[in-house]
Formats: C-alpha cells, structure tokens, sequence
C-alpha cells in the first residue's frame, strides 16, 4: 500500500507556502497531501481541534501572535501526535533542546532545496531526527547529553526574554504576544527566581551567557 504523509503548512508569507506546496506536488512515493496552510499557530489549532488528520507540520518559528515555539507548546499539551520540521534561521542551542522535546525532528534554512526538505518531512514522519548542516548528528548528541546546565524555562519565557533583550517594553510584548501586559510581568518574576538573579539585566547576562538567547547586534 502506499505511503501518504499528511502535512500542514504555517507560516505568515503567502509565497512561502506557495513555494513548499509546489515542492510536495506530483511524488509518487510517498505521496504528500497538504491538509491545510495557515498563516498563524492560532488558525492551525483551531483546525486540528476540529478532528482534522496530519502527521508533520512545516512551521516557521515567528509569525504573529501564536509564533512557533507557542504552537508547539500548545499542540504537545492538547496531545496532538504531530511531528513538527522547522523553517528558520539562527535558532540557538538552548531554543533547540526546546524544539526537539516539543516533537521538532528537523531544522531547515528557507532556502533549502526540494530534496531536503522531503527527506526533513520523511525522517519527521518516522519521528526520527533529520541531520543537516544546519542540525549536525554531534550537536544533538551534545544537547542530549546536557554539556551545559540547562534550565526549565518554558517556550513563552524564552519569547519573552527574546523580546526584552531586543528592547521592547511590557506593553509592546503583550501587544505582540497577545497577552497582558500583567502577564508578561509574571513571566519576567517567574524567570528571576527559576535563574537565582535578582534583576532582570542580571536575568539578561545569565540568559545571554548560558545560549538560552541571543545578544542583540
């Protein structure tokens, strides 16, 4: 009988997803049958909420409002066995370790080729790790085995953080995260004492310091 993997596409560029349609068309084997394209984590929940098949997801990490690392998040705690292929660029290694406990099997540069980012879609489907320049076979290894201290921030945290470092104020992360602006506070204190810092520019250089984000250019 022959293979078919259903996949999603959620990324907020139009041509982006126009172009990873036409890579999936006409294989004879597999065949990929794309379920649905969205331009939000928010409009790909809600699909799946309604009982609709998929077996990998192609996902950019950052989208307005629900971006990927959310998503993510969000489908592992309604318990959506979906294997997820992430499109982006300069993840870092902590956001990494991240991805992959959230059931991501692969990191891939937009600009990948047609081969590649089949064979990401295959391995994924598996739920095996797919290896790249990108993604190295060492690497995973290296986070697997936890050669730095790691701590259990969650992917909102991290966000959050992101945007801090990048000089966006509460009010302007909870614009961007659709969350009030309470809640952005909350995060920023729960990240004080998951670290042991006393001041956020302290949570910034621990942050900084141990890869969880990256320093602003």
């Amino acid at each position: 009988m022959m293979l078919e993997i259903k996949i999603a596409i959620i990324d907020d560029h139009t041509l982006i997803r126009e172009g990873l349609k036409n890579v999936f068309k006409n294989n004879p084997d597999p065949v990929f049958s794309i379920v649905g394209e969205f331009e939000n984590g928010e409009d790909f929940l809600s699909f799946m909420k309604n009982g609709s098949a998929c077996d990998v997801a192609i996902m950019d990490l950052h989208m307005p409002g629900k971006g990927g690392l959310v998503t993510l998040q969000l489908m592992k705690q309604l318990g959506l066995e979906i294997r997820a292929v992430v499109l982006s660029m300069g993840i870092n290694e902590y956001v990494q370790e991240v991805l992959i406990k959230n059931n991501v099997f692969a990191f891939l540069p937009k600009e990948s080729d047609t081969s590649e980012i089949k064979k990401a879609v295959i391995s994924a489907y598996y739920s095996e790790m797919y290896f790249n320049e990108t993604f190295t076979q060492e690497m995973y290894v290296s986070l697997k085995s936890h050669r730095k201290a790691r701590l259990n921030l969650t992917l909102q945290e991290i966000k959050i953080l992101e945007l801090v470092v990048h000089g966006k104020s509460n009010k302007e992360i909870s614009e961007l995260l659709f969350i009030s602006p309470h809640t952005v506070k909350t995060h920023r204190e729960r990240a004080l004492k998951k670290t042991n810092t006393h001041n956020v520019m302290e949570l910034y250089k621990y942050a900084i310091d141990n890869g969880i984000i990256q320093s602003p250019a």
